[in-house]
């Protein structure tokens, strides 16, 4: 039986719609989730209190989610709200995780750190094509 060719067009698009944004909660949600996980390892790794780095992750979620605005990156109020409360949820399960020391708490980090940098990257890779696919 012959292969149907690989379409290119349909390869990008599937591409997009990993990365597409949603209405409430899309893919981009696990990014800002294992953003709250990073800040949690970092406040356990240096000691910073439970409160202060909370607050800390707060504001920088939102600041996040206003720079976005302003680089009319499109989302949903609704996403932008999810956005904060899965970073929150992300933060608490580390946190919780890592006080708890179930797993070694360097090794979770860096798995957990090392997956959102990784995933920041292909969101991004995947975003700057389907800019560049629209201007053309």
């Amino acid at each position: 039986m012959e292969q149907e060719p690989i379409n290119l067009n349909t390869k990008i698009k599937k591409e997009f719609s990993l990365w597409a944004e949603g209405k409430h909660i899309d893919f981009w949600s696990v990014n800002h989730t294992l953003a709250g996980g990073v800040i949690a390892g970092v406040s356990i790794l240096s000691y910073v209190p439970f409160w202060t780095s909370i607050i800390v992750l707060f504001s920088l979620t939102i600041i996040w989610e206003i720079y976005e605005t302003v680089k009319d990156i499109h989302e949903t109020t609704e996403n932008r709200i999810v956005d904060v409360i899965v970073a929150v949820i992300g933060y608490v399960g580390m946190y919780t995780t890592m006080k708890a020391e179930v797993l070694n708490n360097v090794i979770l980090f860096s798995i957990v750190t090392i997956s959102f940098i990784t995933l920041n990257i292909l969101g991004n890779m995947a975003y700057r094509k389907r800019q560049k696919e629209l201007k053309q």
